[in-house]
C-alpha cells in the first residue's frame, strides 16, 4: 500500500529507502540521540537505497511527535528498535523490522525532547534517556521500558540530552537544557546532580559535546532564548565562553572543523534569520550568513560536494533549505521546500551512490531527500581540485562501512588498496581511469571474498597520476 509521505499526523513511520537503517545492525546503536551524534553533526555514516518514497510500516501515537527518533539495539536481539517521544506524554519503544509495540513509559507531561541512548549504568546494555514536560529527566531500562532513575530540573525539558564522559571518570554523564533557564549534568549511574549552570533565559536548544579547546576533555556547547551561545568546561560546568548574538537561540548547535584548520568549530542557527560559526576554543567569530526568515533548524554539517572540507545545511521559516561553504559561509546552493523547515536535516548516502545526500522535513507534510544530481537542488557547483588530494576515511574508527575521499585535477587512472598491519592486501576498491573532479571510496570491512574482516587497524594506500599516498584507517566490530 502506497501513502503520501506526510507528517501532520501522530504516526511514527518508516519508510522502504530508510529499511537499512533497521536490519542486520552489528554496532551498538546507529543512531543513538539527536543529530545523530554527541557533536550533533546531523552525519550518519550508513547507506542505504532510497530512490523512491515507499511506506514500510507506521505506528499510532496518542498525540503529534515532535520528538526525533533514536535507534538502537535496546532489547540485544540483533535487530535495531526505534525509539520516540509523543505529546501524548508517553515515550514508545518500537521494533524495528516492522513496527510493532516493544513498550511505552507514561511520563507527567508531553515528551518533545528527543532520547538518547547510551549504557549509562555500565550493564552492556543500553538505556533510553529523555526529557519531559513535566519538568524532569528520566532514564529507563531499554530492554523492557522500566524505570531507572528520573531528576526534576524546575522547568519543561524539550532540550534533547547528550551523553559522554564529560568528568573523565570513566562513566557516561546527561546533560540536557531546562526552560528552567539552566543547563544541568547528571550522574549517568543514578541520576544524582554533577553540576548546573544558570543563563539569563529558557535553554531549549539541545547541547552538543566536544573537545573544542584541545585540553583532552569534553566541553559542553548550547544555545539560550537570552540571545547569546555559551560554551562550558564539562568537568565542572564553569564558564569558558559567551557569544551575544542579539536573537534567541534555539537551534541546536554543531561541532566540526569547518575551517580545515585540525580544531573544533561551533555552528549554529538563530532567529535573527543567521547562521553563525565560531572559533571552538575562544568564541571568537568566524562568518555568518544572513538567509530570509528565522532559523530553528539545527545545521548538519558534511562533505556533500567531496572537496575534502566541510559543508554547513540547515532549514529555515522561509522555505528553503541552504548548503554553505564551511571555510567562509559562502553560498553554495538553496532548495525551496513547500512551506516553513524548522526541521533539522540529515546527511547520509541513502542511494548507496557514495555521495552524501541531505534528508529533511517541512511543514508542507512532506519529506524531501535531495542530491546534487536532482534538477530540484539549484546551483550544485562540480568543483575541480586544483591538486591531487586524499582525504582521511570517515568515520574513523568505524564499525560497519568508512568513506574515502579523494579528489582528481585530472583523468587519471586510480587504484585503491586496503592492506593489513602485515602488509597482505585485502581487498582493492578501485581500479581504474577516474575523470576529474571529487570521488569517494567505500569499503565495508570485507576482503575480496566477501568475508567480514576482524577488528583492527588496516592501511588504504591510493595511486595515482604517478602519486601514491598511504593512510591508515582502524574497524571496529
Amino acid at each position: 500500500m502506497r501513502r503520501k509521505c506526510g507528517m501532520n499526523v501522530p504516526l511514527l513511520a518508516a519508510f522502504i529507502g530508510l529499511a537499512v537503517l533497521f536490519v542486520g545492525a552489528d554496532s551498538f546503536a546507529d543512531w543513538p540521540m539527536f543529530r545523530h551524534d554527541a557533536y550533533r553533526t546531523g552525519l550518519s555514516p550508513l547507506t542505504g537505497d532510497m530512490d523512491t518514497c515507499n511506506f514500510f510500516w507506521s505506528y499510532a501515537a496518542g498525540d503529534k511527535i515532535e520528538s526525533s527518533p533514536a535507534l538502537g539495539d535496546i532489547d540485544g536481539d540483533g535487530h535495531l528498535e526505534v525509539v520516540v517521544g509523543s505529546r501524548d506524554g508517553l515515550v514508545y519503544a518500537v521494533n524495528g523490522e516492522d513496527g510493532s509495540f516493544l513498550w511505552s513509559y507514561t511520563t507527567g507531561g508531553q515528551v518533545k525532547s528527543s532520547p538518547a541512548l547510551g549504557d549509562i549504568d555500565n550493564d552492556d546494555t543500553l538505556e533510553v534517556v529523555v526529557g519531559s514536560n513535566d519538568g524532569a529527566v528520566y532514564a529507563l531500562n531499554g530492554e523492557d521500558g522500566s524505570f531507572n532513575w528520573s531528576y526534576a530540573t524546575g522547568g519543561q525539558v524539550t532540550s534533547s540530552p547528550v551523553l559522554g564522559d564529560i568528568d573523565k571518570d570513566g562513566n557516561l554523564e546527561v546533560v540536557v537544557g531546562s526552560k528552567n533557564d539552566a543547563i544541568v549534568s547528571l550522574n549517568g549511574e543514578d541520576g544524582s546532580f554533577h553540576w548546573s549552570y544558570a543563563v539569563g533565559d529558557q535553554v531549549e536548544s539541545s547541547p552538543a559535546l566536544g573537545d573544542i579547546d584541545n585540553d583532552d576533555t569534553l566541553e559542553v556547547v548550547f544555545g539560550s532564548r537570552d540571545l547569546s551561545i555559551y560554551a562550558l568546561n564539562g568537568e565542572d560546568g564553569s564558564f569558558l565562553w559567551s557569544y551575544a548574538i542579539g536573537a534567541q537561540v534555539k537551534s541546536s548547535p554543531a561541532l566540526g572543523d569547518i575551517d580545515h584548520d585540525g580544531d573544533l568549530d561551533v555552528v549554529v542557527g538563530c532567529r535573527d534569520a543567521k547562521i553563525y560559526a565560531f572559533n571552538g576554543a575562544d568564541g571568537s567569530f568566524l562568518w555568518s550568513y544572513t538567509a530570509g526568515d528565522q532559523i530553528e533548524s539545527s545545521p548538519a554539517l558534511g562533505d556533500i560536494d567531496n572537496d575534502d572540507t566541510l559543508e554547513v545545511v540547515f532549514g529555515c521559516r522561509d522555505g528553503l533549505v541552504y548548503a554553505l561553504n564551511g571555510e567562509d559561509g559562502s553560498f553554495l546552493w538553496s532548495y525551496a521546500a513547500g512551506d516553513q523547515v524548522t526541521s533539522s536535516p540529515a546527511l547520509g548516502d541513502i542511494d548507496d551512490d557514495g555521495n552524501l545526500e541531505v534528508v529533511v522535513g517541512s511543514s508542507d507534510l512532506s519529506v524531501h531527500a535531495l542530491n546534487g544530481t536532482t534538477p530540484a537542488v539549484e546551483e550544485v557547483e562540480i568543483l575541480v581540485p586544483k591538486r591531487f588530494f586524499v582525504a582521511q576515511n570517515r568515520p574513523n574508527p568505524f564499525a560497519r562501512a568508512t568513506q574515502i575521499g579523494y579528489g582528481l585535477a585530472e583523468m587519471t587512472n586510480v587504484r585503491i588498496d586496503v592492506f593489513d598491519l602485515s602488509g597482505r592486501l585485502v581487498t582493492t576498491l578501485v581500479d581504474g581511469l577516474k575523470s576529474p573532479g571529487g570521488h569517494t571510496a567505500r569499503w565495508d570491512g570485507r576482503d575480496s571474498s566477501g568475508r567480514y574482516r576482524a577488528s583492527g587497524s588496516y592501511f588504504y594506500t591510493l595511486q595515482a597520476g604517478g602519486e601514491t599516498v598511504t593512510k591508515k584507517m582502524h574497524l571496529v566490530r
